[in-house]
This record gives C-alpha cells, sequence and structure tokens, in this order.
C-alpha cells in the first residue's frame, strides 16, 4: 500500500509510472482516500471496477472525468452570460425608450434578477425612482 502511495504522489500526469499497477479494490479505495481525501469521485471510479483495480486506467478515467466537468460547466457558464447578455440588451433597449435623457449604461454589472425586476418594471412604466431603487439595491440572483 505504501509502495502505492508513494507512485501516486510521483504519478505527476505521467502514466507510464502506473502502467500495470494492479492493486485489491479495497487497498486502492484506502490509496483514493488518502491521496484525495476530498474527492468521491475516484473512489466511485475504483468500487466500478472488479475486485482488481488497474490504478492506470482509474486515474485516467478520474482525469478524463474532470475535464468533461470543466467543459461542461464552461458551457453551463457561456450560456448563462449569452442569457444575462441578452436580458441586459432586451432591457437597455426598453430602458431608453422610457428614459431617453437618462444614461442606460446604470443598468450594466446587474444580475439577472435584477435585470428582470426592471424589464417588468418598465413594461409596466413604473416610475425612474423606483428602478433606480431595485438598481441601488443588491439583490441575489
Amino acid at each position: 500500500m505504501i509502495k502505492t502511495i508513494q507512485l501516486i504522489y510521483k504519478f505527476k500526469g505521467n502514466l507510464e509510472r502506473l502502467r500495470g499497477l494492479v492493486i485489491d479494490k479495497d487497498i486502492a479505495i484506502i490509496v483514493a482516500s488518502i491521496v484525495n481525501e476530498e474527492n468521491e469521485v475516484l473512489k466511485k471510479i475504483i468500487l466500478k471496477q472488479g475486485e482488481k483495480v488497474d490504478m492506470c486506467e482509474s486515474l485516467m478515467n478520474f482525469y478524463n472525468q474532470g475535464i468533461n466537468e470543466g467543459i461542461n460547466q464552461g458551457i453551463d457558464k457561456g450560456i448563462n452570460l449569452g442569457v444575462n447578455k441578452e436580458t441586459l440588451q432586451k432591457t437597455k433597449q426598453i430602458f431608453k425608450h422610457f428614459y431617453p435623457h437618462e444614461d442606460s449604461n446604470i443598468l450594466n454589472n446587474l444580475t439577472k434578477k435584477q435585470l428582470d425586476i426592471i424589464f417588468t418594471m418598465l413594461l409596466d412604466q413604473e416610475p425612474f425612482d423606483k428602478i433606480k431603487g431595485i438598481i441601488n439595491k443588491e439583490i441575489i440572483s
């Protein structure tokens, strides 16, 4: 077990160091707990294997899963940025229509929730002071 832990700490992305390292599942779970105590993903990957665990394969699956999660988070963030940008543009457009002498840049850096509220207020033709009140409040989206 100590040899396995040492190899994993020396691993540093070089899978060749782990090729052929096949250990019992119970030992693999203990090793995963020691070297990566905060992440249950590696343990789950190990549990999917049989009684013997190929640590090279497990770490490669762990690595690939991390990449896929990163890609998905990036896609989600991009979608949210696009939605927020679209909401901002629509809100600014209506804001300029109702308040042509006010600076629509005061809407920049607001949360999506704030923009949605202001959008509705603009459609309801609420007074500018009420809208300004929403702009000045910190609303958590």
